[in-house]
């Protein structure tokens, strides 16, 4: 009995191994760590929702202020231009839900099969790193022709350009560096809200 006990006791107090240090999960963790320190770095220079909407700022440039306007803009705003692109992207991915599948499926096989820590066997035979891209090359362009990739990457670029060089246009340069303080949808609050993620 005691040495049932014992033995019992030796496994429960057998540590277990930190999964997500090691294969996959490792570098799961090693890309959104990365992608956490990225966002955060772009959300420094988040401007204020209230500064960037500001209706009293827009305007119809001269043929000569418009590329100055754009070129500054782009460069002032280029955090919050990046949330619209994604803003954009994510409607788009909503309403081709086939499409957005096909980009999990194919991103997740290609992940899969970088990290592969065994080969990979079709019946019996060994499929070699070079057949296996060749694969997942076909196979991705297969599901983006089905799917209407090239109509709907089509589209989301062409959405999210028009919008940002829209505004940039139209928007008088900004000059406060620092975000409105009076702005309750600026950094700060930006800040707040994708801090979870």
């Amino acid at each position: 009995f005691f040495r049932t006990f014992s033995s019992h006791k030796m496994l429960n107090e057998t540590p277990m191994p930190d999964l997500e240090e090691s294969g996959r999960f490792g570098g799961l963790k090693k890309l959104f760590s990365g992608v956490k320190s990225w966002k955060d770095e772009k959300l420094k220079s988040l401007r204020g929702w209230n500064e960037f909407f500001d209706r009293s700022k827009f305007s119809v440039p001269t043929r000569g202020e418009a590329l100055s306007r754009i070129s500054h803009n782009l460069s002032y705003f280029y955090s919050n231009y990046f949330v619209v692109a994604i803003i954009v992207a994510i409607y788009y991915l909503i309403t081709n839900i086939m499409f957005m599948i096909s980009i999990i499926v194919c991103g997740t096989s290609w992940y899969l099969y970088r990290n592969r820590k065994a080969p990979v066997y079709i019946g019996n035979t060994e499929i070699t790193p070079i057949q296996g891209y060749t694969g997942l090359t076909f196979g991705t362009l297969i599901m983006f022709y089905l799917t209407s990739g090239s109509n709907t990457v089509f589209w989301l670029i062409t959405v999210a350009a028009m919008t940002v060089v829209g505004h940039a246009w139209a928007r008088e340069p900004g000059v406060n560096t620092g975000g409105s303080p009076e702005d309750i949808f600026g950094a700060n609050h930006a800040q707040e809200v994708f801090g979870v993620l």
